[in-house]
């Protein structure tokens, strides 16, 4: 069975962690972009935008790192 759950500490190379910093770096701007002083609806939207923003960011760092 495969380890999924990287229960051991893998060495990161260099491209990767440039790979990984480049990816929040970006997401970070985006983030910075959306609005958070909305309510009601508009509020949901930009709350359900920022969790997948980091949900994306999250797969593409595994993606990196798998």
């Amino acid at each position: 069975m495969q380890d999924i759950f990287h229960k051991d500490y893998i060495q990161l190379k260099n491209d990767q962690l440039k790979e990984i910093e480049a990816i929040k770096n970006a997401a970070s701007e985006l983030a910075q972009l959306i609005p958070e002083d909305y309510s009601g609806t508009k509020k949901k939207c930009t709350e359900n935008a920022m969790q997948h923003l980091e949900e994306c960011v999250m797969w593409a760092v595994k993606g990196i790192t798998s």
